[in-house]
């Protein structure tokens, strides 16, 4: 007996993935993965160089805000010999072009020893200098002091490597009018301002647009007040002292004569004197810088009369001051 299934319960076959559309499916795949691969490596070198660019900024910036300090401290005074500021023009030669290297000399003040010396202080004047040296680890910005300013501010002190990678040093000195790529104070005398540029690079390869930082600091070439005390005092003398052959002119001076007694400043052998006074010729002494009289004394600053004294800065009578 043959038993045959209903229609309705005959299995039907399961469908699969042709070829094709396998290969569709791991094209696309590639696709993505490829696009994502290309993204995280582009985020990756773009996280690189924001972190070596931020690097050579600080160090540009390191390097701008030591410089910028030097020169705000610069001395000043109205003895060239005692000042000093030189700017030398210099090139340099990078991977990228030529860019400037100058020589920068200036005498400054600072607060912190350069040798530890306990016990032993440097001043506060320093020979200060800078410049970028090449070696074979690259361009270094160094710097030089020396305590305390001589004569051969050229040469001697420490010299120390400041900051690494530093291709550029630019300085330039202000007038009032142009700027300078070359400066000598003993020719000069300070400039109005000096104009700092300090270049760095980035990743040191071909093509590289390496960071620049510029600053600008203003010397303060006011000079000092005038010492105006020593003309008052010395003005002030001509108007103290004086006398005369028969009283004194003012609280300093003396008198001759007879009949009046001697205070402070005056002198006779009748009548006492108060301080300052002349004497009195039989009955009164002088008042404080007064001359002489007959009978009274003289006011302050006065000269005598016969009976009566001279009024202040006025002379009269019989032997007054002026």
């Amino acid at each position: 007996m043959t038993v045959r299934l209903a229609p309705s319960r005959r299995l039907t076959a399961r469908r699969g993935f042709t070829l094709v559309e396998v290969i569709i499916t791991a094209v696309i795949a590639a696709f993505v993965l490829g696009a994502l691969w290309s993204s995280m490596g582009q985020l990756t070198t773009a996280r690189l160089i924001g972190q070596q660019r931020l690097l050579a900024h600080v160090r540009a910036d390191a390097a701008l805000n030591t410089i910028r300090q030097d020169v705000q401290c610069v001395l000043r005074s109205e003895d060239l010999f005692w000042t000093k500021l030189r700017i030398v023009d210099g090139l340099g030669t990078t991977i990228n072009g030529p860019v400037d290297r100058d020589d920068l000399l200036l005498f400054s003040s600072r607060l912190r020893q350069t040798r530890e010396n306990y016990g032993q202080g440097e001043g506060v004047e320093y020979e200060t200098q800078y410049r970028i040296i090449e070696d074979s680890l690259g361009p270094v910005l160094w710097q030089r002091r020396d305590a305390p300013v001589d004569e051969y501010y050229d040469g001697g002190g420490v010299a120390l490597p400041l900051i690494e990678d530093i291709i550029g040093f630019n300085v330039e000195a202000f007038d009032g009018y142009l700027w300078y790529n070359s400066w000598d104070s003993d020719e000069l005398g300070l400039p109005f301002a000096i104009r700092i540029t300090i270049t760095a690079p980035v990743t040191g390869k071909p093509g590289d647009r390496p960071v620049v930082l510029r600053t600008v600091v203003s010397i303060d070439r006011v000079l000092p007040p005038y010492d105006a005390d020593s003309e008052d005092d010395e003005s002030s003398t001509g108007a103290t002292g004086g006398a005369g052959t028969g009283g004194a002119g003012n609280q300093s001076g003396d008198g001759t004569g007879g009949g009046g007694g001697g205070g402070a400043g005056g002198g006779g052998t009748g009548g006492g004197g108060r301080p300052g006074g002349g004497f009195g010729g039989g009955g009164g002494g002088g008042r404080p810088g007064g001359g002489m009289g007959g009978g009274g004394g003289g006011r302050p600053g006065g000269g005598g009369g016969t009976g009566g004294g001279g009024r202040p800065g006025g002379g009269g009578g019989r032997g007054g001051a002026p």
